[in-house]
């Protein structure tokens, strides 16, 4: 994937006839992990925001690691390691999703609504994991 800058309709960097044949993905320790894909229409495949997060958590569900990655806002998954690393040493709550949601837009510029789908997909991605966190208590 590449960034929009001056060729924003050049979103990767492989050749004509060139695609991609698999993908490797390390193996990982994680306790948590969803997707949240917010679209217009579900018959439209391509998301106005989405959210993946991955959590690591201790026996006493503190996060020890967290990955957020975020879509729809350029044309990669954008990783948002300042507001992952909110998450670390904390147990889970719908007021540290709403954090984590302001944190990772905070720098974004655009269309305030989409800003506001792009914090809606990560707050729902942390209620999943603290509707999760909370059963295995």
């Amino acid at each position: 994937h590449t960034l929009p800058g001056d060729t924003p309709h050049i979103e990767d960097t492989l050749s004509t006839g060139e695609r991609i044949l698999s993908v490797m993905i390390p193996d990982q320790d994680w306790t948590f992990s969803t997707y949240v894909n917010l679209r217009d229409r579900a018959s439209y495949a391509f998301a106005l925001s989405s959210a993946a997060l991955s959590l690591q958590m201790d026996e006493a569900n503190h996060v020890t690691k967290a990955s957020l990655a975020l879509g729809g806002m350029v044309s990669k998954p954008w990783l948002c390691e300042d507001a992952a690393a909110l998450f670390i040493g904390q147990k889970l709550t719908e007021d540290l999703g709403s954090l984590v949601a302001q944190t990772a837009y905070a720098q974004s510029v655009g269309e305030p609504i989409l800003i506001a789908v792009g914090q809606a997909a990560v707050r729902s991605a942390v209620s999943q994991a603290v509707r999760s966190s909370t059963r295995n208590e």
